[in-house]
């Protein structure tokens, strides 16, 4: 097993079948602005690198969701789904 620097989820990622990945970024808080779903880009890459098809479901901006899940479930037919949140506790705001 080679658990390099690069941490054993890489790892397990390069070991197992070539899936469908399907990741859903669940925020759709736009307080105090809008964020990128950088955790969930994160994983989509290291998937990607490791192999896998890879597609995200952003809801930031979506009408739709429950519609958009049921088409990505039949559509792209994922082997595994990801669920990416964002911590948006008051302490994230800064003031200058």
């Amino acid at each position: 097993m080679n658990l390099n620097n690069q941490g054993w989820h890489f790892f397990c990622l390069k070991c197992i079948k070539v899936m469908n990945v399907l990741i859903i970024s669940t925020n759709r808080n736009t307080p105090p602005m809008p964020v990128l779903p950088l955790g969930a880009c994160m994983v989509t890459e290291a998937s990607e690198q490791a192999g896998h098809t890879v597609k995200v479901l952003d809801f930031m901006f979506r009408k739709d969701i429950l519609g958009d899940i049921t088409k990505e479930l039949s559509v792209f037919r994922p082997d595994i789904i990801g669920l990416s949140i964002r911590n948006i506790g008051k302490r994230m705001q800064c003031s200058f």
